[in-house]
């Protein structure tokens, strides 16, 4: 035995290959220090000095093994065998490398760990020296096994599970968390973990997957990669696999210089398409999927400034006339319905290289391409589409619309000056009676802005009595006997004098004052009634005009009624003008005001006759008494060829439909004596006379007696 471990020396007589050399050692180690300093001499001196060191490491260790040069096992005091002693731990060398170590440095150590029957680990602090030499290289290694402290074990066990816990932790998440280092010229990834390294299933070598990407994603992963390894962090995105990703790289530095990259690479492919679709929402229309306000400001930039060659031709701002009228009518709903089928009809009709937008409420404007031929005659070929009737819930529509066109000049302007120019030519159109298509130019800036100063001299005109009511008679064109007479509203501006109604009345349409100014109108022809026959003046039926906004209001019947009842008017005096396009907008619904009309004694006319687009069969529908030729018609009665025929066919119109026909703007005995030919029933213009206040009405009215 030597020193009571239990190590037996004979066990490894072999390797000495002499007996007296073993026995005196054996003697030797039986013997106190003193003797063995006085015993080692000559031949044992050298042997002795090489084993000294084993010796002595032996009295401190668990157990020990030898092994050669090849890696076979030699020796082993405890169950250890080659699996046991290859598995470090803590290092990644193979054998060779450890015994290079050793050769080089004298010494290798590290830790090993071997497992018992229950398969549960004991780890060793782990020391290898060199034991036998041949020439100058060992023949034989020693490895000699001391047992961790129970706090080094804990720790270690602790170190283990923190590291196991660790690599379960990156192999769950969703992203790919990698390091990259150059070896022998290659980019290589000693390291790659989570769920998305296997999801691209991608090589552990870079320029395989560079090999992978398109011309431009290559160059840019290359130019990141070789950014990072200069020193510098990189965010980029890029794709690859059909997938969306965003890499971050990070530099690792030794010494000053970049030894590796960390890098994370996280599938946002999902988070892009969320970023489109907001981007989509922000950009375009709820209601029809078309770019909005924002996009067009947008996109008019860069068609202005940044697309020279292909500069667009123009900007045409459209707007649906009296939209507001069906919201009112039937609900918004089949307000939406409309703007929505206007919108397919406006969409295919332009052409290629052109784009529609929806702006606020029933605004829409097109951006015509520079190929595009003639503006202004396709625009008027998409009112014409506009116009068609619309159908929704058994009603039946018919929408005009007013177009405002701005050329874009060779010198580029502001972007929104163009729509500005564009929108001030709409306004201009709607003021002077829609359902037209305006060229901007300059005269109508001026002209626009002073309307626009109008709006607040509207409201205060109203609030101070400045509108008053003109009475232009109608008359028989058979006995020149007054039986009618229409009002109409004046206003004297207190400090632009009089302004007529064709300027002031589309504006307080636009501005939502038509409603209160109407009402006013047919409460004052009631009232001037009620004075006439107080007066004694022979009573004879009076005209109010009413707008289509107003016709299709809910409580419109309900304000008539009111004026009826609190003015004491005899409804068989009262007589209701309205526009044929006014009843073509939302026909079924101003069929069914019209019969009520009717039920309680008021005439109906339909006035400007032969200006709109109503079909046969629907003039046969409207419960009207009067049907009023236009004047437009009567004044080229002898100037413009076919008036005098179309004139014949619309009283014969009328008459075959039971109606009273009425021609207006008459000037003159000749066009008199022309309707009067063709059997014409009433006639209105200055032959007879212009309109008058109610005084002067009045005496005309008391001198039929």
């Amino acid at each position: 035995m030597i020193n009571g471990k239990g190590m037996k020396l004979t066990s490894i007589n072999h390797l000495f290959n002499n007996e007296q050399l073993t026995d005196k050692l054996n003697k030797l180690m039986n013997e106190d220090t003193e003797t063995k300093r006085e015993v080692i001499h000559g031949e044992i001196q050298e042997q002795f000095n090489s084993v000294s060191k084993l010796f002595h490491i032996i009295e401190q260790v668990v157990s020990y093994a030898i092994f050669d040069s090849e890696y076979r096992l030699v020796y082993s005091e405890k169950d250890l065998n080659k699996q046991a002693i290859s598995t470090l731990f803590h290092s990644t060398n193979s054998f060779l490398n450890i015994t290079k170590e050793v050769i080089e440095n004298g010494k290798w150590q590290g830790k090993v760990y071997l497992n018992n029957s229950n398969n549960e680990k004991t780890w060793y602090n782990a020391h290898v020296f060199p034991f036998a030499q041949n020439e100058d290289k060992p023949d034989l290694f020693v490895m000699v096994l001391m047992e961790v402290s129970e706090n080094e074990s804990i720790m270690e066990k602790d170190a283990g599970v923190i590291q196991s816990s660790y690599t379960k932790m990156l192999q769950e998440v969703m992203n790919l968390i990698f390091k990259l280092k150059k070896i022998d010229g290659q980019m290589i990834f000693t390291f790659m973990e989570g769920k998305l390294s296997q999801k691209l299933n991608i090589s552990k070598n870079l320029n395989e997957i560079i090999e992978q990407l398109d011309q431009d994603t290559c160059l840019l992963l290359k130019d990141k990669v070789d950014s990072a390894f200069h020193g510098e962090e990189e965010v980029f995105k890029f794709q690859f696999k059909g997938l969306h990703l965003k890499a971050m790289l990070s530099p690792l530095l030794e010494d000053g210089f970049v030894t590796e990259i960390v890098g994370t690479v996280i599938d946002i492919s999902s988070f892009d398409y969320s970023i489109k679709q907001i981007e989509h929402i922000v950009n375009h229309d709820s209601l029809t999927d078309l770019p909005n306000r924002q996009k067009l400001m947008k996109d008019m930039e860069l068609f202005i400034h940044n697309d020279a060659e292909n500069k667009p031709k123009a900007v045409v701002f459209c707007d649906l006339d009296r939209l507001k009228n069906i919201n009112d009518t039937i609900g918004q709903f089949a307000g939406d319905q409309v703007i929505t089928m206007i919108a397919e009809r406006i969409d295919a009709m332009i052409p290629d290289g052109s784009y529609l937008y929806r702006l606020d409420g029933d605004e829409f404007v097109i951006v015509f391409g520079r190929l595009t031929e003639d503006v202004n005659h396709l625009t008027k070929q998409i009112l014409q589409k506009i116009r068609q009737p619309i159908v929704i819930a058994n009603h039946e529509f018919y929408i005009t619309a007013t177009m405002g066109i701005s050329y874009i000049e060779e010198f580029a302007n502001e972007a929104e000056e163009y729509i500005n120019r564009a929108s001030i030519a709409l306004h201009y159109g709607k003021v002077h009676g829609g359902n037209q298509v305006y060229e901007y130019n300059k005269q109508m800036s001026q002209t626009y802005n002073e309307l626009l100063l109008l709006e607040s001299d509207i409201r205060k005109a109203f609030k101070l009595n400045e509108f008053k009511l003109a009475y232009q008679p109608k008359v028989d064109v058979q006995t020149n006997r007054i039986v009618g007479v229409e009002a109409l509203i004046r206003w004297e501006h207190g400090k632009k004098g009089k302004i007529p109604p064709s300027t002031f009345i589309p504006i307080a349409e636009e501005i939502g004052m038509i409603h209160a100014i109407g009402e006013w109108v047919l409460y004052e022809a009631c009232r001037q009634f009620m004075r006439w026959k107080e007066a004694g003046a022979e009573p004879v039926i009076i005209a109010v005009n009413v707008s289509a906004i107003e016709l299709q209001q809910a409580d419109f019947l309900c304000k008539v009624k009111n004026a009826i009842n609190e003015t004491g008017m005899d409804p068989n005096y009262l007589e209701i003008e309205i526009t044929e396009n006014s009843v073509m907008q939302n026909t079924d619904a101003c069929i069914r005001t019209m019969k009520e009309l009717r039920k309680m004694g008021i005439s109906l006319s339909i006035d400007d006759f032969g200006t709109g687009y109503s079909s046969m069969g629907y003039l046969q529908k409207f419960p009207i008494n009067f049907l009023k030729i236009d004047q437009s018609f009567i004044k080229d009665l002898f100037t413009e060829s076919g008036s005098a025929e179309i004139i014949k066919a619309m009283i014969q119109l009328g008459h075959t439909f039971g109606l009273k026909v009425v021609a207006e703007g008459v000037e003159g005995e000749q066009i008199l004596s022309f309707i009067r030919d063709e059997d014409c029933d009433y006639y209105q213009g200055y032959f007879y006379s212009k309109p008058l206040d109610a005084n002067e009405i009045g005496m005309k009215l008391n001198s039929l007696h």
